[in-house]
């Protein structure tokens, strides 16, 4: 696959944080990440359904979405009970940092997360 933008390596480098970016990774690959992530962030605007937030909660990780669209309308809501949206960058910002802070609310966050997925968009 293609590197990814230099500029977005650049400025996590400037930023002090260690960052990977996978382009166009192999789906192991995709769910190796999953596996060991705690919070799926997804930040695209009024975006129709989300089947990325969705495969984040049913991988057992706490959402963290754009307050808009399928996201909030559909998948997470607004309750805080099965992950958190955000509106912009510091709040996405102090949604992470409380995300990262409490650990028994995002486990609490992503057992209902993955059962609320497991109820609604599963064929079992």
């Amino acid at each position: 696959p293609p590197p990814p933008p230099a500029r977005l390596r650049a400025r996590a480098a400037a930023l002090g944080v260690e960052a990977e970016f996978l382009v166009s990774a192999p789906r192991a690959a995709l769910l190796e990440r999953l596996r060991t992530a705690d919070v799926g962030l997804h930040t695209m605007k009024f975006e129709h359904f989300g089947i990325a937030v969705v495969e984040f909660m049913a991988a057992g990780l706490v959402p963290l979405a754009h307050a808009s669209g399928g996201p909030l309308l559909d998948i997470v809501g607004d309750a805080g009970d099965r992950g958190l949206v955000a509106t912009d960058a510091a709040d996405y910002a102090a949604k992470l940092a409380r995300l990262i802070d409490d650990g028994a609310a995002r486990r609490a966050m992503a057992a209902e997360a993955r059962a609320f997925v497991a109820g609604r968009f599963s064929d079992a």
